[in-house]
């Protein structure tokens, strides 16, 4: 595995505690299907207000999870593989040219 940026772990250790453990505790990863899954990532944006950005991106991050357990031979399947999340921003770009922004500093 490649290492991760200093910024990259404590924002992986918060999904983790705060979202994957706080919602199945004790649960054995290969007993939790791409239902509960599903409920767990709109509930990340209905409940929790996330941006459907980062809930794609903990998607993906869960989705790598089960990637490795699979690897390491200690899952069968990745129910996430089965799970599709919705990673279209609301934000829109605002462009101005040096100009406009000479003549708004005045």
């Amino acid at each position: 595995m490649r290492p991760k940026s200093v910024n990259t772990i404590p924002i992986v250790e918060h999904y983790v505690r705060d979202y994957f453990i706080a919602r199945w505790g004790n649960e054995l990863a290969g007993d939790i299907g791409p239902p509960e899954i599903q409920r767990l990532l709109k509930s990340l944006h209905t409940v929790n207000r996330l941006a459907r950005t980062t809930v794609s991106k903990i998607r993906g991050m869960m989705h790598r999870v089960y990637k490795v357990g699979i690897l390491h031979e200690r899952m069968d399947k990745n129910p996430v593989e089965h799970v599709e999340t919705r990673s279209k921003s609301i934000y829109k770009v605002v462009v101005i040219t040096p100009q406009q922004t000479l003549d708004h500093s005045q």
